[in-house]
């Protein structure tokens, strides 16, 4: 890996098993898109027009929509990590509140950037949202001990973990750094990120990942912000 990829911090990862996932998170924010979509479409509909003989309008309408959602929620697989004190954990275990699932390694600059403001959210949301934080080991460029040291020496506090054979990296579809995704509370995903994020773009990213469940964060601007996505340009 050369310094000019590294610059970037967008670089290709090397699947373990020899090829490359269709990238889960391209698919995920199509999905947010056409949510959107089908729900301002549907609101408009139910909002303006009365109901017909035959047709499937108010109450039962709505929950029509909602089974067809349940549907096309993407559940999370799950995959083995190995946490800071060696012990290897499942990331299923970890579910049960809204979820930030972040890849990221220490040569990755764009990752450096971000870090500081993760930072921040863990220690404002941190008991209310699990902050999965994995440093993607390849054993050369990236390893558990520069993991470790990093974040010692930038006194950063949020769970981190360690994807050590790159299983969850290839499983979610990762092809460059960093990476995001955003799970609800009961283990679908919500939306995600290849690339850098905003401070904004976290916040509106924890919120919907609140929001898919019904939960509220505390502190936290919980009403759905039209025309804004959670996918940022990387900077």
């Amino acid at each position: 890996m050369n310094d000019g990829q590294r610059k970037t911090g967008q670089d290709t990862l090397s699947s373990p098993k020899g090829g490359l996932q269709k990238p889960l998170l391209l698919l995920l924010a199509l999905l947010v898109l056409l949510a959107l979509a089908a729900y301002g479409y549907s609101r408009l509909t139910r909002d303006r027009q009365p109901g017909l003989p035959g047709t499937v309008t108010g109450e039962q309408g709505q929950e029509q929509q909602e089974q067809q959602e349940q549907q096309e929620r993407i559940a999370m697989i799950d995959v083995a990590l190995t946490d800071m004190e060696g012990q290897a954990v499942q990331l299923l275990d970890l579910t049960g509140k809204p979820m930030v699932l972040h890849f990221w390694a220490t040569w990755c600059g764009i990752c450096d950037e971000e870090m500081p403001d993760w930072e921040s959210l863990y220690q404002e949301f941190g008991d209310q949202v699990t902050f999965v934080m994995v440093d993607v080991v390849d054993g050369v460029d990236e390893t558990v001990e520069k993991g470790k040291a990093y974040l010692e020496e930038n006194g950063y506090t949020f769970p981190a973990y360690f994807d050590t054979q790159g299983e969850a990296a290839y499983v979610y579809g990762v092809t460059g750094l960093p990476a995001t995704l955003f799970v609800d509370s009961e283990g679908y995903y919500v939306a995600g990120q290849l690339g850098m994020l905003s401070p904004e773009g976290m916040r509106l990213g924890l919120s919907m990942a609140a929001q898919a469940t019904g939960l509220e964060l505390e502190g936290l601007e919980t009403e759905t912000q039209e025309g804004v996505q959670v996918q940022e340009e990387a900077k």
